[in-house]
């Protein structure tokens, strides 16, 4: 199998920022994509990007990825002022340190990087990149009409897709 290049969401992909937004917004409902939140919310509650918790198994799943030498890259609508602290949470909760991309057009950065896998939770982002790769969704409400939804990462079966 030839090795792949992988562009890996952050936001409720490897990262359960759903579960801390909903702390913070009454009312807010995880079968909404994308849910409307007020103007400036995160950078006036970078807690939800600090304290959210990892997906179970995200971190080992992509060390295999690595170890199999795959490359990685992570792609995130996160605004640029979040780097430091998207980048302290990766290497908090033992991500692979791989290149991180801030960006609203992760088509366009994946046809530079040639990406050739996406994991992606989100459906506007799912509909701009699966004519050009295939992608792997982390099952979520809001994704239920996507192939190749996945419940846990720790029992995600990389060999049954031909990725490993």
């Amino acid at each position: 199998m030839d090795k792949q290049m992988i562009m890996v969401d952050i936001d409720n992909t490897i990262c359960e920022t759903n579960e801390m937004i909903q702390t913070k917004i009454q009312g807010f409902s995880d079968t909404i994509y994308p849910f409307p939140l007020p103007e400036g919310f995160f950078e006036q509650n970078p807690d939800v990007f600090m304290d959210a918790v990892p997906a179970k198994g995200a971190a080992n799943k992509l060390h295999e990825l690595c170890a199999a030498g795959h490359r990685l890259i992570y792609v995130t609508a996160r605004e640029e002022w979040s780097q430091t602290l998207t980048k302290n949470w990766l290497y908090k909760h033992g991500f692979p340190n791989v290149p991180v991309v801030h960006t609203r057009d992760k088509r366009n950065v994946a046809m530079q990087v040639r990406a050739t896998l996406c994991i992606e939770d989100a459906p506007n982002e799912l509909q701009r990149l699966v004519d050009i790769m295939p992608a792997l969704v982390p099952a979520k409400k809001y994704n239920q009409s996507y192939q190749s939804r996945f419940e846990d990462w720790s029992k995600l079966q990389l060999t049954e897709i031909g990725i490993i």
